[in-house]
């Protein structure tokens, strides 16, 4: 089996406790970490940065709106996370799994 393949094969076994705890490769520069770490560490506050910001702010009050942001992360072609956000900028304790892949079927597309 292609080396991609059997990777993308392993991820689809992982369950979310297992997917946060994934470390970026070593020659990724801009990743460090396990993806819980990247996400708590630094898209996180870039998600409050957009949330906090003067324009956001004016559309929530204008409208008496309220607000839920969410981080999207997409793992190889078959997981998504999705990691929430409240108006104070505070994250969800964890992400859900917004697509969980179908362990029967055993071939990809």
């Amino acid at each position: 089996m292609h080396h991609k393949l059997a990777k993308a094969n392993a991820l689809r076994e992982y369950n979310l406790s297992d997917i946060l705890q994934l470390k970026f490769a070593d020659w990724d520069r801009k990743h460090q970490g396990t993806i819980k770490s990247w996400v708590l560490g630094n898209e996180g506050s870039q998600l409050w940065n957009y949330v906090s910001s003067t324009e956001v702010q004016q559309h929530l009050e204008k409208g008496n709106l309220q607000l839920k942001a969410y981080l999207v992360i997409i793992l190889g072609s078959r997981h998504i996370l999705l990691w929430g956000m409240n108006k104070e900028g505070d994250l969800d304790a964890e992400p859900c799994l917004a697509m969980v892949p179908d362990r029967s079927d055993r071939h990809f597309s």
